[in-house]
């Protein structure tokens, strides 16, 4: 039940901060559809920058999109099967229906994994972006902002009692582990597509 100790330390359920990561924590989500429409811009209005290397940038905007969608399919799945509460659902002191990660619960819920540290995960696709365009001097920059916003979302969703600890560390990890099997895939189809030409 260490668990439960560590959210009944950050519960706060009329918390600010909580109310206002709770609203902006799954923004990341959106980057790959603000990245493809710029490219889809640029290439309508003809700019060379985009028109140079067209398929190259298409292809990476679809990158950028399936990885915010296979991310939010499994998580999504995940949650529909496992039914884990949610801290606030639970009532003191004994707190009925805690069920540890590992294991499904029949309690209902929809505990884990976090959708909101999944999808404030995908922050680190700000780091492609700056890799591919260099929008930023350095990518450090970049990393440093994903990170901390990826902890605030995290801790606010603590506050809030909308998840346990292991809800948001999964949530975190299957987002970041899609982004590397499909950054995985992008680049063997790039290599290849580009020994076809």
């Amino acid at each position: 039940m260490w668990e439960i100790r560590i959210s009944e330390w950050f519960y706060n359920p009329n918390s600010v901060f909580a109310t206002i990561f709770e609203l902006i924590g799954e923004a990341p989500a959106v980057i790959p559809f603000v990245y493809f429409l710029v490219v889809l811009v640029g290439i309508l209005s003809k700019k060379k920058l985009f028109l140079d290397r067209k398929w190259e940038i298409i292809a990476f905007s679809l990158y950028l999109i399936s990885v915010v969608v296979v991310t939010s399919t499994v998580v999504a799945t995940i949650k529909h099967l496992w039914g884990r509460a949610r801290f606030f659902e639970l009532t003191p002191p004994d707190y009925f229906g805690y069920t540890p990660f590992y294991q499904p619960s029949t309690f209902g819920g929809s505990s884990f994994p976090s959708g909101h540290a999944s999808m404030s995960a995908l922050s680190i696709l700000l780091y492609d972006i700056n890799k591919k365009h260099k929008v930023f001097a350095k990518n450090g920059v970049v990393l440093a902002f994903s990170g901390l916003f990826i902890a605030l979302v995290a801790v606010s969703r603590l506050v809030a009692g909308a998840h346990f600890i292991t809800d948001l560390v999964v949530g975190v990890a299957l987002s970041l582990i899609t982004r590397a099997l499909l950054k995985f895939i992008h680049r063997k189809w790039e290599v290849k597509s580009l020994r076809d030409l």
